[in-house]
């Protein structure tokens, strides 16, 4: 007997949304998502790093550095973001301080 991809739907339990928020009212869309235990943290396609509050997903804060696609963000600790970015640059953020990245590191994107 082979099994139908129909039924694998009935496998799966029903799902119900928890939580929403309107990410951009422009066309900005979400490249990546991580997060640490203050904040779910977003690159968008407008080059910018947004940080969510976790419980009400209301924007703690917008991060501003970047010039072109932000490639990837990488947490470490509850207090630490890295970004990278297509226009050849690494930054790490201090998230207690985060008025602008508190070391940049420049090279050449391949």
């Amino acid at each position: 007997m082979a099994f139908q991809l129909s039924q694998a739907a009935d496998l799966l339990p029903p799902l119900h949304l928890n939580r929403s928020t309107l990410f951009s009212l422009d066309d900005s869309y979400i490249y990546d998502v991580n997060a640490n235990a203050s904040h779910v943290i977003v690159s968008a396609s407008n080059n910018q790093i947004k940080l969510y509050n976790p419980a009400s997903l209301s924007i703690a804060l917008t991060l501003d550095f970047h010039t072109e696609k932000i490639s990837k963000i990488l947490t470490h600790g509850d207090n630490m973001l890295f970004s990278a970015s297509t226009d050849g640059s690494l930054a790490r953020w201090d998230l207690i301080t985060p008025a602008a990245p508190v070391q940049v590191f420049q090279g050449t994107y391949l």
